[in-house]
């Protein structure tokens, strides 16, 4: 009897159960600004979830995003522009996270998830997968992040368009990372990208790849793709 009650207790407990429990509840996820890109090819098995910079679902993010979705990754956009136009906790973040990879790797039945963040999206990125209970943070295997900087505020201030600010909500990005030793971490820069902090980090932390052009990349996605369709095979 003992045994049984174990191997129930295991059961319940497991990640399947729990994605299917969040899907047999009915979240829709529809308070969420998402976007779907379904993948053109044969499953991978692997999904990824991106969140934009705070330009929104821009040409960079639209880019990525289509070139996995030919390489059989579906993609499920969060826009970071809408999601942060009020300010959420990192934990708020994350629970939101949180069920969004429920829904989606039960309904997609993927086995597992890669994370991509932009700009905004790469700040706070760090933040919300620390904070991922361990059977979804078990399995995301690569995290990738363009032009991520050296502090996360967690929500969209129109002056941010215009120049970088400091501000005393903000959050120190590298401490989080830190937290993250041991995961597959990619970090994109544009050389002429003097925010970005991916060649300050150590190099035992995260594999840097730098990218011609700025902040944007000069539009210059289809490396970035490519990188992290190959850490994520």
């Amino acid at each position: 009897m003992a045994a049984l009650i174990l191997v129930l207790v295991s059961l319940l407990c497991g990640p399947s159960f729990k994605d299917a429990l969040a899907a047999q509840a009915g979240d829709t996820l529809d308070d969420l600004p998402l976007t779907e890109v379904l993948a053109d090819s044969s499953s991978t098995g692997t999904m990824a979830v991106t969140l934009t910079g705070d330009g929104g679902y821009g040409v960079t993010d639209k880019g990525i995003a289509r070139t996995l979705a030919e390489h059989g990754v579906p993609v499920v956009v969060l826009n970071s522009l809408h999601y942060f136009q009020k300010r959420r906790a990192p934990e708020e973040a994350s629970a939101d996270l949180e069920r969004i990879l429920r829904h989606y790797l039960q309904s997609w039945k993927m086995k597992r998830a890669v994370l991509v963040g932009y700009s905004l999206g790469a700040d706070v990125l760090p933040f919300m997968l620390n904070r991922l209970p361990p059977d979804l943070r078990s399995r995301v295997p690569v995290l990738a992040l363009l032009a991520p900087s050296a502090e996360a505020d967690f929500q969209f201030h129109l002056t941010d368009w215009f120049g970088t600010h400091h501000r005393k909500t903000a959050l120190p990005v590298p401490p989080e990372l830190e937290r993250l030793r041991g995961l597959r971490i990619l970090c994109f820069y544009g050389y002429k990208d003097k925010e970005a902090i991916c060649d300050r980090l150590d190099a035992g932390l995260v594999t840097s790849f730098p990218i011609e052009g700025g902040h944007r990349f000069a539009n210059r996605y289809g490396p970035v793709a490519e990188q992290i369709l190959k850490a994520a095979r």
